[in-house]
């Protein structure tokens, strides 16, 4: 669902690296995406496991030097774990308490008004200047 969203943000990055950091079960699903650089695993089952493992990973995205991270997931762990990798500038939607570790939260949209989660992913974006639809996903 986050595919439009990801070519959105090459649309606003055309020249950035861009990396997606997800759980190995869809990693093959983003494998040579064309908005990617590159796929990131983080092993919840695995290396990334507990509190520990979150400290390991967070260190690995420290190490990578971002500079932007787009929270598609609401997760609180998502915004945790930007923080704790020092990324400067962490985008996503104020849900699960995680205002405080959002430099720029982004306000969520009416519940009273469904739209679809293509919609939702995108209009995360329009903060940072994305204007337009989305447009239809592509398969993989």
């Amino acid at each position: 669902m986050c595919e439009p969203a990801l070519r959105g943000l090459r649309r606003l990055f055309p020249d950035a690296q861009i990396a997606l950091l997800v759980k190995p079960a869809v990693a093959d699903l983003f494998a040579g995406h064309p908005a990617l650089t590159r796929v990131l695993t983080y092993d919840t089952k695995g290396r990334h496991a507990g509190l520990s493992g979150k400290w390991i990973l967070s260190g690995q995205l420290r190490r990578q030097g971002f500079d932007l991270a787009v929270l598609f997931q609401n997760a609180f762990e998502a915004a945790f774990l930007t923080f704790l990798a020092g990324v400067p500038r962490r985008y996503g939607y104020v849900t699960d308490a995680r205002s405080l570790l959002l430099s720029d939260p982004v306000a969520v949209p009416d519940r009273r008004t469904l739209v679809h989660q293509v919609r939702y992913y995108w209009d995360l974006l329009k903060p940072l200047g994305l204007t337009g639809d989305p447009p239809t996903p592509e398969r993989p």
